[in-house]
């Protein structure tokens, strides 16, 4: 009994003075890294200022500046889109769209932001507010987007990835009406 106790004893020590251990290592992060955080984090906030502004001003050459030369985007209803020359001529027919609309609002809500190295990924909501330019109604959408960033050589942040879709429910379909079939 007593060599149980002693054996469960230490077993209870080792465990606190490893959990302990990583705790002190997971705070003790070099102030190098932090401040390198700290930078990612602001150079990302840039980024996002910037797309934010450019979406306001509708202006397309402005948003391609912001893609990495690899961007993959999926938007909805539509299939992937890779490479930037591609990317910026979806959106150049987007912008022809929208020509005789005026922008309202462009907001971001990023629900997380975490920095992988030199790949980021956020997530989060997207709303739109836009108004003809003839009278008419607003027109008001929001999109859940997901994006992943990659670092780039001068230390900002370029698009990698992006994939978004209507944060608003899908309308319940109509049901089909019952087709009888013949009784057995």
């Amino acid at each position: 009994m007593r060599f149980s106790s002693l054996l469960l004893l230490c077993f209870l020590l080792l465990a606190t003075s490893l959990s302990e251990g990583q705790a002190s290592r997971r705070r003790a992060m070099p102030r190098q890294e932090q401040g390198a955080a700290v930078e990612d984090r602001q150079a990302i906030q840039e980024l996002d200022d910037k797309e934010i502004k450019a979406n306001l001003g509708l202006d397309v050459r402005a948003l391609a500046l912001l893609w990495d030369t690899d961007i993959v985007s999926m938007p909805p209803d539509h299939s992937a889109i890779s490479g930037l020359e591609a990317n910026q001529a979806f959106l150049e027919k987007e912008a022809q769209a929208l020509a005789d609309f005026q922008i309202l609002g462009y907001e971001q809500n990023w629900q997380e932001v975490r920095v992988l190295g030199d790949y980021a990924y956020e997530y989060g909501t997207v709303q739109t507010r836009v108004s003809p330019m003839n009278p008419g109604p607003e027109v008001d959408r929001m999109y859940n987007i997901m994006r992943i960033l990659k670092k780039q050589p001068d230390g900002t942040w370029k698009i990698y990835r992006a994939i978004w879709n209507s944060a608003l429910p899908l309308k319940a379909q109509e049901p089909e009406p019952n087709k009888t079939s013949p009784s057995k």
